[in-house]
């Protein structure tokens, strides 16, 4: 949406700033804009914009689970690496 909406100020500030005449700006604006945006709506940006936060969301909770259960491994490991080394060693019989 954000997006969107600078591309609309910036298309509405070339108008208003440009020095060629209105018709010709506002032809010259609205090709920029559907260079920038494909041609879609801004209805259909936001919902391209949406679909990719869903897919980053997604891929950072999976990768946090996958992180947490890595986590969990190393920890066991190392605390049963370290309940062995801290019991006393066997005394050498002579």
């Amino acid at each position: 949406m954000g997006f969107a909406l600078g591309v609309a100020i910036g298309a509405a500030a070339a108008t208003l700033l440009a020095p060629d005449s209105g018709d010709k700006t506002r032809k010259r604006a609205k090709a920029k804009l559907d260079e920038l945006t494909g041609g879609k709506t801004p209805e259909e940006l936001l919902n391209a914009v949406k679909q990719v936060a869903g897919t980053v969301v997604d891929d950072i909770k999976t990768a946090t689970a996958e992180g947490k259960k890595e986590a969990a491994k190393e920890r066991k490991r190392v605390m049963e690496e370290n309940v062995v080394a801290d019991q006393p060693k066997p005394k050498k019989k002579k």
